[in-house]
C-alpha cells in the first residue's frame, strides 16, 4: 500500500523515501512555469517586434557652432582674395573683405554664449586674427591712388541707380 501523505496512519510504512517527505494535498503540474515561460516568450516577441528609433544627434554648442560660422566666412572670403588674384575681378576683392568683417563679428559673438570657455576664446581670438589679416590685405590691395577713377567706375555699375541724378 502506498502512501501519498508524510500523514501516515500507525503501523502503515510508506512505499519509498519520497512518499515519506511528500506534503499532503493534490500533486501540482508544471503548468506554473509553463505560463510563465509563454508570457515571457510573447513579451521577447512584442520587444522584438517594435520599431527601433535611432538616438537623436547631439546638439552642437552654441560657441562651436558660432565658431564653424566664421570659419566658413573665413574660408569663403579667403577663396575670394585667391580668386581675385587669378581673375583681376574687383567683386570678388569685395567680397573677401566683406567676409574678413563676417569672420571677426561671429568671432567676437561667441563671448556671449553660455557655454564660452577657454578652448572657444582661444579659438575665437585665432579666428579674429586671421580675419583681421585678411580685411587688411583686402583692403591694401584695394586702394587706388586715383580716387576719380573709382568714381567713374561706380558711376558705370550702377548707372541705372543713378540715372538723371549729379553724383559727382
Amino acid at each position: 500500500m502506498r502512501v501519498s501523505c508524510s500523514r501516515r496512519s500507525p503501523g502503515v510504512r510508506p512505499a519509498s523515501a519520497r512518499a515519506a517527505v511528500r506534503p499532503c494535498g493534490p500533486r501540482r503540474r508544471g503548468s506554473a512555469g509553463f505560463a510563465a515561460l509563454c508570457v515571457g516568450a510573447i513579451l521577447l516577441l512584442g520587444a522584438c517586434a517594435l520599431p527601433t528609433v535611432a538616438p537623436p544627434e547631439p546638439v552642437q554648442s552654441c560657441s562651436r557652432t558660432r565658431l564653424d560660422a566664421a570659419q566658413q566666412l573665413f574660408l569663403a572670403g579667403r577663396a575670394n582674395l585667391v580668386r581675385y588674384y587669378k581673375e583681376r575681378a574687383l567683386f570678388t576683392l569685395n567680397a573677401a573683405y566683406g567676409f574678413a568683417g563676417d569672420t571677426i563679428l561671429m568671432a567676437r559673438s561667441t563671448r556671449t554664449c553660455f557655454d564660452f570657455d577657454n578652448r572657444a576664446k582661444v579659438a575665437a581670438v585665432n579666428l579674429v586674427r586671421m580675419g583681421r589679416q585678411l580685411r587688411a590685405l583686402a583692403y591694401t590691395t584695394m586702394r587706388d591712388p586715383d580716387t576719380q577713377m573709382a568714381m567713374t567706375l561706380l558711376q558705370e555699375q550702377y548707372a541705372e541707380v543713378f540715372a538723371g541724378r549729379d553724383i559727382e
